[in-house]
């Protein structure tokens, strides 16, 4: 958290742990990852399949970057608090978020502060969260 990793770093972070299956936690707050920065991500993220907390608050990802960590994220299985605050998130992201979280049985804790989701993507992101019992 809050280094200055960007994409390629976060390229070579990801390399290194996708294949750890004990793997639980990943803090990527904070580290000027941009579109670049979640398509690198998302490339090698699928094989987490014990990470159970991701923080990737504060970084620039936007819409387009949302959507390449949405696709990854529902591989996820295991997941239960994702932060992905202050992102410059807006509707068309939330949609994709949400598809990405939907089936997501053990997500309890649902982090979205300071993105820039209207009503559209409000209602998007409620339809897919709404039969996840588990999200407090």
């Amino acid at each position: 958290s809050k280094n200055k990793i960007g994409a390629d770093g976060v390229k070579y972070l990801t390399e290194s742990i996708k294949n750890l299956n004990s793997f639980t936690t990943l803090n990527i707050s904070n580290n000027y990852l941009g579109v670049d920065g979640a398509k690198k991500l998302s490339e090698n993220m699928m094989n987490l399949s014990s990470l159970t907390t991701f923080n990737i608050s504060n970084n620039y990802l936007g819409d387009e970057g949302t959507c390449c960590l949405g696709e990854s994220i529902q591989n996820l299985k295991s997941l239960r608090t994702l932060s992905i605050s202050d992102n410059k998130i807006g509707d068309n992201g939330a949609k994709y978020l949400g598809e990405g979280i939907k089936n997501l049985a053990s997500l309890t804790s649902l982090d979205i502060f300071k993105n820039t989701i209207g009503a559209s993507g409000a209602k998007c992101l409620g339809e897919s969260i709404k039969n996840l019992n588990s999200l407090t």
